[in-house]
This record gives C-alpha cells, structure tokens and sequence, in this order.
C-alpha cells in the first residue's frame, strides 16, 4: 500500500501501525486514534511515510517529554516495504467488488476505523457504503451503512445525541464478502471451523 503509519510512545521504539491506500482515510482513522489515547491518558506519536520518506508526524506537539529514538524516522532501521498487517480491511459500494482499503496489526484498530470512516461517510450522505475485516483469508465482521443508520435513528428517538458506537450483527447472519483477488475457495469462516471441529469431536 501506498502509505504507511508507525507509533511510538515515548519511551519505547517506533513501531509499525498500519497501511492505507488513500491519504484522506489516513487523517480519519488519526484524528480518532488521537481522540481515543487522549481518553486513555496514553501519549503516542504517529510518524505518515510514503516511499520510505516521512511525511509528517502527529502528535509530537503534545508530548512534553523526552522521546526515545525513532528507529525508522532517523534512518536507523530501513522502514519495511510491506507490513505483516493481520487484519485487512475492504470496502464495498453497490455493484463493487471488495477493495483493500486499509491494514491493520490490531483488530480494535481496524474497528475503530471502519466506525470513523461510516461517521464520515454518514456526514457526506454516503448511504451505499459497507466495509468488511478479515484476518487473513478468514472473514471476522462486516459493518454497513444500513446499520449505522438503524442505530441513529434508535438513538434519535431515545433523545440520546451521543457519537454512534458500532454494535456488529452476529456474524453469521452478515453477507460474507471476499477481498477482491481471492476466490471463494481460498476464504475461511470462523463458524466453519468451529462447525469442522465439533465435528472431530
């Protein structure tokens, strides 16, 4: 992917964060990560590169203490071409297939990006948008528009103007979609294993 994010805390090496093929998503998922370590009391900073240059950093401002080396920001360590990101994350429009949209080393990170990048979609009357996470070949969630709005509306009637929070359906009742480039019989399911193993037993 075009882009890639690191983290450091202060006091420890920078570290691979993710990878994103658009730079607008790069500052959606930021401004949530940022907004999430404030809640935590958690001091990081985020360094953006592109073609192994960095292109800024985040947060550096706020930190008042003396930060540790930046291993791939200072050229100690050449940044890799390509993440081992676990979890990948696609998005899907009306008559689209999947696309690879973003990477992640976290799951609660794919999350929190897919709930900022749906907020966002929402605010720009974007209603056909959907995205699905998998680990690997092996499908974990899928969040939609559709829900999202479901969830608005429930809230808008309880009075309860709180930022949406993401409660995903269970699993096997979402529509599993495939990255673009797999075929079906490379996906995996997690029922299905769990089906496969009960099985054995």
């Amino acid at each position: 992917m075009k882009y890639k994010i690191t983290k450091q805390y202060t006091k420890d090496i920078e570290s691979p964060l993710a990878e994103f093929n658009n730079r607008y998503d790069i500052d959606i998922f930021i401004e949530e990560k940022i907004s999430s370590d404030d809640a935590k009391k958690l001091k990081l900073i985020y360094r953006l590169y592109s073609n192994k240059e960095l292109l800024c950093e985040f947060n550096k401002e706020n930190i008042d203490t003396l930060i540790a080396r930046a291993q791939y920001a200072e050229g100690n360590v050449d940044l890799p071409d390509s993440f081992d990101s676990q979890f990948n994350v696609t998005k899907q429009s009306l008559d689209t297939e999947d696309i690879s949209i973003a990477k992640f080393f976290s799951i609660d990170d794919a999350k929190l990006f897919v709930l900022a990048k749906l907020n966002s979609d929402a605010s720009e009357g974007k209603h056909n948008e959907s995205y699905s996470i998998f680990n690997g070949t092996i499908f974990v969630d899928k969040m939609s528009q559709e829900l999202l709005t479901t969830q608005q509306q429930s809230e808008g009637a309880e009075g309860n103007q709180r930022k949406i929070i993401f409660r995903p359906a269970p699993t096997p009742f979402v529509k599993r979609l495939q990255p673009k480039g797999l075929g079906s019989s490379f996906i995996k399911y997690e029922d299905e294993e769990d089906d496969k193993n009960n099985k054995d037993t």
